[in-house]
């Protein structure tokens, strides 16, 4: 198989993957765009490219692809219950589920091996300290259950959130039309979150590491519905679960919520595995570690910077800062830039190209913490093992324990002062 970059998104790629990438030099620029509702079923602006692929060329060997239907929730043939309950409908599966997909993240077994691991995973934490932050657990009785990672709307229309502070882990994903979307992770709290925004093929390797985590979605076309349900997850979308309603507060499609309490009554597969490694205040930062005051991730329609206060990182959106529902900044003591490619998946909404950003395999990382800058790597072996963080000779990268925020961008478009 060849993933196809788009053009304008992609410099030379760092990405050690066994997949040939063609690179591409034009340059995108623009105001922030606020992009598509949820394409429904048959929605007539999604246009398929040719069908997918039966094979792919990995390691010198022809790998079949087989992408077995393993049941789901399907969509529902009511609109969800406003009141609140959180409960699943069924219905008949799609015919013809992946026509039109050429992507790699939708192609390839969960354990599939990518690339071999440079070191275990981040170990197991303590007893009544929280997986994905490091810090003791406000309830310990919330430590054995589920992650729950949440599609939320980020253009202007979308923002200020709800329940964005509350997240454990943050993923900022690339969209069609050079914005981005949040794929939030919440553990250890969380209630009402919002703007609840669709899927995309991005979603599957972020899913994939949490352990069968509950995700809550508004959907997605037809071809992602199917690849996204055959991931190992516990589907809570809108399309599946009632539990969602519209706030008179944002227009459409930029405001439905839910709350995660009713999820995590309907959802059980245990604790996730933590996802990075944590250093105790006196511990020194990893060797190479250079102050640093400001970051800025240049988008193709949107700037992202974060700002170090002396004791936080603090975000800013097209120069303005980020804040939540309630007017408090967003912040973080850590922010973990990995530099992806960015690949077509075949499909096209709104006459812009859908990517997805490959996030497995190998490529550069820089970590922000503690005021400092890290040059490291990112690895991720399958689409289900947890990407560790390393310096170059594998030692693994200490964060701060808190909230982390994890920024998917293509190389070339990191500046750190």
């Amino acid at each position: 198989m060849t993933i196809r970059p788009v053009p304008g998104h992609l410099g030379a790629s760092t990405l050690m993957v066994a997949f040939a990438l063609v690179s591409a030099a034009c340059g995108g620029s623009g105001a922030e765009l606020s992009t598509e509702s949820p394409a429904p079923a048959t929605d007539p602006t999604v246009t398929q490219a040719a069908p997918a692929p039966s094979s792919i060329d990995f390691q010198g060997q022809t790998i079949p692809l087989s992408l077995s239907y393993r049941g789901f929730d399907p969509l529902p043939s009511t609109p969800p219950d406003p009141t609140g309950s959180t409960s699943a409908r069924t219905s008949s599966a799609p015919t013809s589920p992946t026509e039109g997909y050429t992507g790699l993240l939708g192609s390839l077994t969960p354990d599939q091996v990518v690339v071999a691991p440079v070191t275990a995973a981040p170990p197991s934490l303590p007893a009544g300290v929280a997986p994905l932050t490091g810090l003791p657990l406000a309830d310990p009785g919330v430590a054995g259950r589920s992650a729950i990672v949440v599609k939320i709307d980020n253009v202007g229309g979308a923002r200020p959130q709800t329940g964005l502070l509350d997240a454990d882990i943050v993923f900022e994903e690339r969209v069609e039309g050079g914005v981005t979307r949040l794929a939030a992770v919440f553990h250890s709290r969380g209630g009402t979150v919002g703007p609840v925004r669709s899927g995309r093929t991005s979603d599957i390797p972020i899913l994939g590491s949490f352990a069968r985590p509950g995700y809550v979605w508004s959907g997605a076309n037809r071809v992602f519905g199917f690849l996204l349900r055959q991931q190992p997850i516990q589907d809570r979308g809108a399309e599946t679960t009632s539990g969602y309603w519209r706030s008179s507060s944002k227009r459409a499609p930029h405001n439905l919520f839910t709350d995660l309490g009713p999820v995590w009554a309907s959802i059980d597969a245990g604790a996730p595995p933590p996802h990075f490694e944590y250093r105790a205040p006196a511990d020194p930062l990893a060797a190479g570690a250079v102050p640093a005051t400001n970051l800025t991730l240049s988008y193709p329609n949107v700037t992202v910077s974060w700002r170090w206060t002396g004791t936080t990182w603090e975000r800013s959106m097209a120069s303005r800062v980020h804040t939540d529902a309630a007017g408090t900044p967003v912040q973080a003591p850590n922010v973990v830039v990995l530099e992806v490619v960015s690949a077509a998946t075949g499909l096209v909404a709104y006459g812009a190209d859908i990517t997805e950003d490959v996030f497995v395999g190998r490529g550069r990382a820089v970590v922000l913490t503690g005021g400092h800058s890290i040059e490291a790597v990112w690895t991720k072996s399958t689409l289900v093992s947890v990407a560790t963080i390393t310096l170059a000779d594998g030692t693994p990268v200490g964060l701060t324990p808190g909230s982390t925020w994890v920024q998917l961008v293509n190389p070339g478009t990191i500046a750190i002062s």
